[in-house]
């Protein structure tokens, strides 16, 4: 039985696990309905492939919106990932500010800019800087570092200080959002994975171990897993933690299945994970 939705404002690739191929089975698994509203259509997620087709639907986004609100259709949860352009982000921030001011929903923005210290060759400053602009309206954020960084105009680092952190944080909540969440973080002089996170001037760091692995739809799987919790009405500290050990869990497993990286992080592997731990 599934008692809350949320509205998923995410591409979909036809090939390869990211973005919705990833949102619609976790969340739904977690017991939150998903309600897909694709930003773009791609044949393969852009890790690993050599030349990919992608469709920007900033048009069916305007379209699908209208007939949203003729209908009076309602969600508990407006939930962004990767947007194709700066229009597009223009367009987002209209449909936030409706569910915002009419039906008072959660606001999720998983600000997509880049990954490994640079941000994603199909970005330029432009984007950036619209970015930025939505970040703010937006209850929660889950960038990992290097989306911080970008968002904070500081360079991209291997490890951090935990005083770098602490601004950093400090620099998002700054933003406007009630939580920051920073994914993805190693600290000097250590070797473990840390997601920090501030919720209302409240700082936290949880770790994990460091697999060193990189499957693409790690961070959709962190923030959909991390919603889905939330909507059902548990804490930050304790949906962050959940968050993290499904992800951690389920690669270790997308290894042990020998499956490519290019391939994206193992839904099926992260249901079961679920499942057995519910």
């Amino acid at each position: 039985f599934m008692n809350k939705n949320t509205l998923a404002i995410h591409d979909i690739c036809s090939y390869s696990k990211s973005s919705l191929t990833v949102v619609i089975p976790i969340m739904e698994a977690l017991g939150v309905e998903v309600c897909p509203l694709p930003s773009a259509i791609l044949s393969t997620q852009t890790d690993g492939f050599k030349d990919f087709y992608i469709k920007d639907l900033s048009e069916s986004i305007k379209s699908i919106f209208d007939k949203f609100k003729k209908e009076n259709l309602q969600f508990d949860c407006i939930y962004t990932g990767f947007l194709s352009n700066e229009d597009q982000i223009q367009i987002v921030s209209e449909i936030i500010g409706y569910y915002k001011d009419n039906n008072k929903s959660l606001i999720v923005v998983d600000p997509v800019l880049g990954d490994n210290k640079q941000m994603y060759s199909t970005f330029d400053s432009n984007y950036l800087n619209a970015m930025k602009k939505l970040v703010p309206l937006a209850d929660i954020i889950t960038p990992n570092s290097t989306e911080a960084c970008l968002l904070l105009d500081k360079s991209p680092k291997d490890k951090y200080s935990l005083k770098e952190i602490n601004d950093m944080l400090d620099g998002l909540s700054e933003l406007g959002p009630k939580v920051s969440v920073i994914t993805s973080l190693s600290i000097e002089g250590d070797d473990k994975y840390y997601t920090a996170y501030c919720e209302n001037n409240r700082k936290n760091l949880w770790a994990n171990e460091n697999l060193n692995l990189n499957y693409p739809g790690c961070g959709d799987l962190f923030t959909s897993a991390l919603i889905a919790k939330i909507l059902n009405k548990e804490s930050v500290d304790n949906a962050i933690k959940y968050a993290d050990t499904l992800c951690h869990q389920t690669l270790i497993t997308t290894k042990l299945n020998k499956s490519a990286i290019r391939n994206g992080i193992s839904t099926v592997d992260a249901i079961k994970y679920i499942n057995f731990s519910s």
